[in-house]
């Protein structure tokens, strides 16, 4: 029951209250309208059946309508550079997922001229596993930078696409490239896949081109604890975090904003809201506070002078 209350709070925070008091206003407005219409008609129960067949073709494209109006569309999904919790996270998103086909991704994707047509690029895949009591939890990895050793931040999946995904047209294929990697990394089996954005990640020697998924298995949640990354010459390490505002937050806030893969926030934002949809919003206000604790306690300990890279950069821009 107290859950079902959180949800209804995160969708009312969602609401655009103004914009929705208006548009009851235009109903109520049109609704007299019809009455003193159908008052003074010779015919008024035709009228009243032209107006109810109206309304069922009007239905869906209204309702379509009123969500895009009245609910606010998470920040993340606007193309341009990512931005949570007042801060720059390093990733410039070039195109988004949300509402397309697979297909239709695989084709703009792979489009001739794009960045990613000749298919060398990476993939971040966010794990999502239910567990007994119906909550749902993901893997946060943590490794050492292979160049530099330092310790980054980021999802379940993190791997370069090769010659294996692409599909018969030569086109490369980021659904194929989830079940591989998951398979080879993790050894697990995937139910599903959704590619919910692209675009260029900014990293500590340099930038590459990423896809962001998310993917359901069937593994309960409870047997993702024991899962183990296979020896790499880098290590890395498995963490269990629940997809609800409180756990998102606490695994954020683990390291500084700037050793956080800019395109693994934006993977993990997305697995949020397909969890929880509208929970961002409780997410942020929880984050801000840890990033802001994290980043004090850097210039203290090390100096801003000693600040590098995008932890730097990320330090005066929270708000």
């Amino acid at each position: 029951m107290t859950k079902r209350f959180t949800k209804l709070a995160w969708a009312i925070q969602r609401f655009r209250t103004k914009r929705f008091i208006g548009f009851i206003g235009i109903i109520v407005g049109a609704s007299f309208s019809v009455w003193l219409y159908l008052q003074w008609e010779a015919a008024p129960v035709l009228s009243a059946i032209g107006i109810f067949l109206a309304g069922l073709l009007l239905a869906r494209p209204v309702a379509a309508l009123a969500r895009r109006l009245f609910v606010r569309t998470p920040s993340w999904r606007h193309l341009g550079s990512l931005e949570f919790g007042g801060v720059d996270l390093g990733f410039e998103l070039t195109g988004s997922g949300f509402g397309k086909a697979p297909r239709e991704i695989v084709e703009q994707i792979a489009s001739p001229g794009d960045r990613f047509g000749d298919g060398r690029f990476s993939l971040i895949l966010w794990l999502v596993a239910a567990d007994e009591a119906g909550d749902h939890w993901t893997l946060v990895q943590e490794k050492q930078h292979e160049s530099t050793g330092q310790t980054v931040w980021t999802g379940s999946v993190d791997g370069n696409l090769t010659i294996a995904d692409l599909d018969e047209s030569g086109r490369p294929n980021p659904f194929r490239a989830a079940h591989r990697l998951a398979k080879s990394e993790l050894d697990l089996s995937l139910l599903d896949v959704s590619i919910v954005a692209w675009g260029r990640e900014l990293l500590v020697d340099g930038s590459r081109d990423v896809a962001i998924g998310l993917a359901h298995t069937a593994v309960p949640a409870e047997r993702l604890r024991s899962v183990a990354y296979p020896r790499a010459t880098f290590k890395r390490r498995s963490h269990l975090v629940t997809l609800d505002p409180h756990g998102t937050a606490k695994a954020l806030g683990w390291s500084l904003p700037g050793n956080w893969l800019g395109g693994a926030v934006l993977g993990m934002l997305e697995a949020l809201e397909h969890v929880e949809s509208g929970s961002w919003l409780a997410l942020e206000r929880a984050l801000v506070p840890r990033w802001r604790e994290k980043l004090k306690f850097a210039r203290i300990d090390r100096g801003i002078e000693h600040l590098t890279g995008r932890a730097y950069s990320t330090s005066g821009r929270l708000k």
